[in-house]
């Protein structure tokens, strides 16, 4: 295994199990609705995350490299979407439960959570142009 893999594994394995919302509402899950309800949330989780590494590995780091203009673009889109996303938990209704809502809005929740894909493509930057 090379350095550059190496160092990608590290990474992907300290974002993954950093405390955040995600590990928050897997252990709220786990302790309202047991194991076996959570695997589709963790599971949701996880393919979210390998797809959001997909992407910057795909090219979208090296973009906002060249673009460094799109990053304010990025800025504001990421506190609009807290906004829209702060609107609609204040007015959503009571929450369905079932293997497929769930590993549809976790896989959503990691796919679009801006914070950290800002700081993924960030930290990635130096590792994937070789800086």
């Amino acid at each position: 295994m090379d350095a550059t893999l190496l160092s990608l594994t590290g990474f992907a394995v300290a974002m993954y199990i950093t405390p955040g919302p995600n590990n928050s509402m897997l252990a709220r899950s786990g302790a309202n609705h047991g194991l076996r309800a959570t695997v589709p949330h963790m599971l949701g989780i996880a393919a979210g995350f390998i797809l959001m590494l997909v992407l910057v590995d795909a090219g979208l780091g090296a973009t906002l490299r060249a673009t460094p203009w799109l990053l304010p673009f990025m800025r504001w889109g990421g506190a609009a979407w807290m906004l829209i996303l702060a609107w609609k938990i204040a007015t959503a209704p009571p929450p369905r439960t079932g293997v497929r809502t769930l590993l549809r809005s976790d896989t959503r929740l990691r796919l679009f959570n801006i914070a950290m894909a800002l700081v993924l493509v960030v930290s990635l930057i130096p590792v994937l142009t070789g800086d």
